[in-house]
């Protein structure tokens, strides 16, 4: 922190000098230091049998958690394990025979999504995708996206943009 004198003498130069010092120290971090700031948040959960589509909101809703609760790398497969329901954390236990706490959070997503996660075929896919239709008055522009997000995380494609 650097230390101001002031040159000019008198009680508002003093309390604006010390005014300065304080802001310097709460607000400019020295940059060794990282922000300790961190939300409230409650964090994401996650079932056995779930969608496509709710893996993929999960994986969203944990890659904003975790930054906004600024988990550091050594507790973050056990806040990720914390996010499965009771009888997930039970499958998972049961068959990653490893200790969780000490596994990379990619693996342990990967573990996490073959359990919980229920695929389906992609005629069925293909027979959902056939029955989606686009409402009366409704722009074209607003309806491809929310095609482009049913086949966000599915093996099948739009093909064409119109």
């Amino acid at each position: 922190m650097p230390l101001l004198q002031c040159p000019i003498d008198g009680s508002f130069a003093a309390a604006l000098t010390t005014a300065l010092q304080i802001h310097d120290r709460i607000v400019h971090l020295p940059l060794g230091q990282p922000s300790t700031h961190k939300l409230k948040l409650d964090p994401p959960t996650i079932a056995a049998g779930c969608d496509p589509d709710q893996w993929s909101a999960f994986t969203r809703q944990w890659e904003m958690y975790k930054t906004g609760m600024a988990i550091t790398d050594n507790v973050l497969p056990t806040a990720l394990f914390y996010c499965c329901d009771t009888n997930l954390r039970t499958d998972i236990m049961r068959d990653l025979q490893g200790d969780v706490a000490n596994m990379i959070e990619t693996d342990l997503l990967k573990a996490i999504k073959s359990l919980a996660v229920k695929e389906e075929s992609t005629l069925v896919q293909r027979i959902k995708s056939n029955r989606m239709t686009q409402y009366l008055g409704q722009i074209s522009g607003l309806f491809w996206p929310v095609l482009e997000a049913k086949h966000h995380s599915n093996s099948i494609k739009p093909r064409a943009k119109n």
